[in-house]
This record gives structure tokens, C-alpha cells and sequence, in this order.
């Protein structure tokens, strides 16, 4: 880009400074609620890279998308959603979008 006050090239950085983490921890009442909520979470983002060890890792550009169990006591399930991401709005966009589903799971269908 050149400067047109001082006819001179002017260098533009795209480092990415503004990253994003969020980590949200979160109460299910059973296994099998937080297996369809995996399961919900995997469809949305069956295009991308994902690994279904641990819970489920979803690899974006840029973004990386975990979700684990934490622990298991008293028949409720305590599970993490973690999200970081390289650009604060691609990380609140899967947030909300992750989120959304976690929501619908709970008040919808439990």
C-alpha cells in the first residue's frame, strides 16, 4: 500500500493479535445427553477436521475446538468446552454456534 501523503510503501501486517480462548464448563444429566450433544456438534461440522478420542477435537482454520468430560458423579456429567482460536470473532462465532446447540440440547429436548 502505498502512503499518498509521502509517496512511500507502507508495510501491513495480517499477524493475528486480537486471539480468542473461551472455556465454558458446563452440567449434563447423563451420558447419553452428552453423546448426542457430541454427536449434534460433529454434524454441524462434518466438513473439518475432527478426532473423536478424548470427547471431540474439531480442527478449523485457525480454530481449534475441544469438548471432554471432566468427571461423572451423581449421574450428572461434567464436560468443558474450549475454544481458541487466532481471531476473536471466528472464535465468539463457533462459541455462539456451539452454544446455540448446548442450549437447544438442554431446554428442548431434556
Amino acid at each position: 500500500m502505498i502512503d499518498m501523503k509521502t509517496n512511500k510503501n507502507k508495510r501491513i501486517s495480517n499477524k493475528p493479535t486480537d486471539s480468542f480462548t473461551m472455556v465454558h464448563q458446563e452440567t449434563i444429566l447423563n451420558k447419553a445427553e452428552f453423546n448426542r450433544f457430541l454427536n449434534w456438534v460433529s454434524a454441524e461440522y462434518e466438513l473439518y477436521l475432527q478426532d473423536n478420542e478424548k470427547g471431540l477435537t474439531v480442527y478449523f482454520p485457525g480454530i481449534c475446538l475441544q469438548i471432554f468430560e471432566k468427571s461423572y458423579e451423581n449421574n450428572l456429567l461434567n464436560f468443558e468446552i474450549s475454544i481458541k482460536s487466532k481471531y476473536e470473532k471466528n472464535g465468539v462465532q463457533i462459541s455462539r454456534q456451539v452454544l446455540s446447540i448446548l442450549n437447544h440440547l438442554k431446554h428442548f429436548i431434556c
